[in-house]
C-alpha cells in the first residue's frame, strides 16, 4: 500500500509540472523596512475560508517564488491537490469546517499609510470571538515577527515572518502555531462590504511542520477509527480509513500510534523541506533545504481586534 500511494503521488506531481518558469515578484524591500513615517489606519479581518489547490495548475497559481530562483514554490499545495485526488476527499471542506466552528481564529491586520497607500500586514492568533458584536470582536495575540510590507493596497505584502496554525487546521486539538520565517500575503480584492480575498504563501520551519503535522494526522486517524468501530470487524464502508490503516498500522491492531505514523517512510518523503532558508527572516541560504513551502487562497471578513501581548491571558 505504501509503495502504491507513493507512486501515485510521484506520478501526479510529475504530471502537474512542479516547477514554473515565469518569475514572480522580484524583491525590493526586506523584513523590518519601515514605510515613510505616517499615522497608519488599521483594519482587522478574520480569515473565514481557505482555498486549497485542487490541481497542479491551482498550486502554481497560489504559490510564490519564496527563494528567488524564478520558480514558483508550493510543495504543500501540490501535496494537498494530490491527496485530494488520491482520497477523493474535499480537504478544503474539512479545514473550513474548523474555521466555521470557531475552533481556530486567524486574524489579519492591514496598517495603511494614507499618504502613500503602502501598508504593513500582520497575522494574529485569536483566542476568543464575540459573535454578538457587530462586526465580531476577536481577542488575539500578535504572531508576526516581521510585518509584511506592501507598496499599495490591494497588492502584495511581502518578506515578513509570522506563525500559522497548520496543525490545528488538520486537527483542532493540535494547537501549536508553527514558524513561517518567510511569509507573504497578497491582497487581491477588497470588496465594498469590507470582505477581502487573497493568497497566503509561506516557507515553514521543516522540523516544526513535521512534528505538528504528524501529531495532527495521528489524531485524525485515531478519531476516525473510534467513529467507525465496525471497520475492525471487516464491515467497513470507509475506504479512506482502510487505506490509512493499511499505510500506518504496522502491527494490525487497529490502533495507529504517533510512532507508527512517523515510521512510515512516505511521511518523511511527503513532508521533506524544499526551501533553503537556513534560519529566520529570509536569511542567507546554506545549501540545505530546511523549510517547507505552501500557498493557499483565503477569504476574510472585518472584525474588531482586542490585542493581547504574547503570553497574556484572555
Amino acid at each position: 500500500m505504501r509503495s502504491l500511494l507513493a507512486s501515485t503521488l510521484a506520478l501526479a506531481c510529475a504530471s502537474s509540472a512542479c516547477t514554473h518558469d515565469e518569475p514572480d515578484l522580484i524583491p525590493d524591500h526586506w523584513p523590518g523596512e519601515d514605510l515613510a513615517p505616517c499615522t497608519t489606519t488599521r483594519e482587522a479581518y478574520r480569515i473565514d475560508e481557505l482555498r486549497l489547490p485542487l490541481t497542479g495548475e491551482g498550486a502554481l497559481a497560489l504559490g510564490w517564488d519564496l527563494d528567488f530562483d524564478l520558480e514558483i514554490d508550493n510543495h504543500g499545495g501540490f501535496l494537498l491537490s494530490t491527496l485530494a485526488d488520491v482520497f477523493a476527499a474535499d480537504l478544503a471542506a474539512e479545514v473550513n469546517a474548523t474555521l466555521a466552528a470557531d475552533l481556530v481564529h486567524v486574524v489579519l491586520t492591514i496598517d495603511t499609510c494614507p499618504d502613500t497607500g503602502g501598508a504593513l500586514v500582520s497575522l494574529h492568533r485569536g483566542t476568543s470571538i464575540d459573535r454578538a458584536a457587530s462586526p465580531p470582536r476577536v481577542t488575539a495575540i500578535d504572531v508576526t515577527s516581521y510585518a509584511m510590507v506592501a507598496r499599495e493596497m490591494p497588492g502584495a505584502a511581502i518578506h515578513g515572518s509570522a506563525q500559522f496554525p497548520v496543525g490545528a487546521l488538520v486537527h483542532p486539538d493540535e494547537t501549536t502555531w508553527i514558524d513561517g520565517p518567510r511569509f507573504i500575503a497578497a491582497i487581491d480584492t477588497i470588496e465594498p462590504d469590507g470582505e477581502i480575498r487573497g493568497r497566503l504563501a509561506a516557507a515553514f520551519t521543516g522540523t516544526q511542520l513535521y512534528d505538528v503535522v504528524t501529531r495532527a494526522v495521528q489524531r485524525v486517524i485515531a478519531d476516525r477509527i473510534v467513529a467507525h468501530p465496525e471497520c475492525m470487524d471487516g464491515e467497513c464502508e470507509d475506504a479512506n480509513l482502510l487505506t490509512l490503516v493499511g499505510i500506518f498500522d504496522d502491527d494490525g491492531d487497529w490502533r495507529v500510534t504517533l510512532d507508527e505514523v512517523r515510521a512510515a517512510g512516505i511521511v518523511g518523503a511527503l513532508l521533506a523541506p524544499d526551501i533553503d532558508g537556513d534560519g529566520p527572516a529570509w536569511s542567507t541560504p546554506d545549501g540545505v533545504d530546511d523549510q517547507f513551502s505552501i500557498g493557499v487562497g483565503f477569504r476574510a471578513t472585518p472584525v474588531t481586534l482586542r490585542a493581547l501581548s504574547a503570553g497574556a491571558a484572555d
